[in-house]
């Protein structure tokens, strides 16, 4: 998974049918911004008609999973329909990061990453976290989440290949809601079309609600250990040797990707429509 756990998200609703589109050290990162990386897609997808074989892949994986409400699956459970769908991508030429389509927001709709989260999405913080947070042992349940391609502002200056990931969770001690947001950015192989290198640079936690009660409850759950806390409950961290990971994309189309990390988890996620 390209996250520091995956990037979590609420089930989307999967849409059936054909498709035809004709201060120092200490970085405080903020909501980035995504620019100009819609108008390419829409010209492009009008012309995409999804192959029926495909539709036909796609729909046998979202019946066995989304529209059971099933997100997070051992991967064995649907290794049979990642399968099929790689083959029918490398048939069609959609086994490869496509300019056009790869940048935008992106919701996810299931994964196989089960290594230290529970299917219920539930880690600890450690896990969330690079064990850069502590208490590192501190359960939390990831919630709704997105992933965002393409020029970002906002991430301690701009990047045309940004990469970033809002992830909601909760502290399941005392129930408040926190927010994760990784910057990152992405680069890509001509030698390797269908893979997308994704170097992480920082993140930060914040308590997902600036009410008192909110920052109260984030500060009794994570201030004592986390010293460099500042006033809003922002902790925020700068990788002193960023770390790397891939996207290895079998499916490509105009608003759903589907892929595989380096580890063999799948990944699927659908654009989100702005």
């Amino acid at each position: 998974m390209v996250s520091l756990v995956d990037f979590a998200a609420r089930p989307a609703r999967y849409r059936p049918g054909p498709q035809r589109h004709s201060n120092g050290d200490r970085r405080v990162l903020v909501a980035p911004r995504l620019r100009c990386v819609r108008v390419s897609v829409a010209a492009e997808a009008q012309t995409y008609v999804r192959d029926p074989e495909l539709q036909a892949a796609l729909d046998d994986l979202f019946a066995d999973t989304v529209k059971q409400g099933r997100k997070r699956v051992p991967r064995e459970a649907i290794q049979g329909h990642i399968d099929r769908i790689a083959e029918l991508g490398r048939r069609l030429d959609l086994n490869r990061v496509h300019p056009a389509w790869n940048d935008g927001k992106f919701q996810e709709l299931i994964t196989t990453n089960t290594t230290g989260v529970s299917e219920d999405s539930v880690c600890s913080l450690q896990r969330l976290t690079f064990g850069l947070v502590r208490p590192g042992d501190l359960p939390v349940q990831l919630l709704a989440g997105n992933q965002i391609k393409g020029p970002l502002s906002g991430l301690g200056g701009s990047s045309a290949n940004g990469y970033a990931l809002r992830n909601q969770f909760r502290i399941l001690k005392n129930g408040v809601l926190g927010l994760m947001t990784v910057e990152a950015s992405y680069d890509t192989d001509g030698n390797e079309p269908s893979r997308l290198g994704v170097t992480f640079n920082a993140f930060n936690i914040s308590p997902a609600s600036p009410d008192p009660e909110s920052l109260a409850l984030w500060r009794e759950a994570l201030g004592e250990a986390n010293p460099g806390m500042d006033e809003q409950g922002v902790i925020a961290i700068a990788f002193p040797k960023p770390p790397r990971a891939a996207l290895n994309y079998i499916l490509m189309e105009p608003d759903l990707q589907l892929s595989l990390g380096g580890s063999g988890d799948f990944l699927a996620v659908q654009r989100l429509q702005e």
